[in-house]
């Protein structure tokens, strides 16, 4: 059982997309890919031995998903140019301050 492999390569396309728009600051990617290396490391050791436990994987799937919510947050908080959210049919954009 290992993570898809669009799993793994999905957040640093999103990270990507963030630098590209503006959407994310340099602090952000940086904690972003952080976090990401992490992932990976974690990746690296379950399968230092050739298998995935299911324990391993729940670990890994959760790490992924956490880390997909903090994509998400820092994409469409009010640092950066801001991408809208799309709720009852229009764009809304978070307020800072």
């Amino acid at each position: 059982m290992t993570p898809a492999p669009s799993a793994v390569r999905r957040p640093s396309r999103r990270i990507s997309q963030g630098i590209a728009r503006g959407s994310l600051t340099p602090d952000e990617v940086t904690r972003l890919q952080a976090q990401q290396q992490s992932i990976a490391n974690l990746e690296a050791s379950a399968l230092a031995d050739g298998l995935l436990t299911r324990e391993e994987f729940k670990t890994l799937r959760n790490e992924l998903n956490e880390a997909s919510l903090c994509i998400w947050a820092e994409k469409h908080d009010a640092d950066g140019n801001q991408m809208p959210g799309y709720r009852f049919g229009r764009n809304v954009f978070v307020r800072s301050g």
